[in-house]
């Protein structure tokens, strides 16, 4: 017997998933798990940090202008866009 422990949000999302697929929420984890097709979830995760990172940045930008986006980047360690490392 193998126990998942999920969100809520987690839940719901699989289980509309499987709805929509015609079967049990167990059955579609398995075929899911099985096929091979389930990406790298560290990977999606890393990927969305990155992408909040990035929005945080260009946040910045937007409210503040160009100085406050260069200080922002040396801080968070990011190059800015179009400039080259001196």
């Amino acid at each position: 017997m193998v126990k998942v422990l999920l969100t809520e949000e987690e839940r719901a999302t699989l289980a509309g998933r499987a709805v929509a697929s015609g079967v049990s929420l167990q059955r579609y984890l398995i075929e899911a798990g099985m096929s091979g097709s389930v990406g790298d979830g560290a990977a999606r995760r890393r990927a969305e940090r990155e992408l909040t990172q990035s929005r945080g940045v260009l946040r910045v930008y937007h409210r503040h202008g160009r100085r406050t986006l260069r200080r922002a980047t040396r801080t968070a360690g990011v190059q800015a866009l179009g400039r080259q490392s001196r």
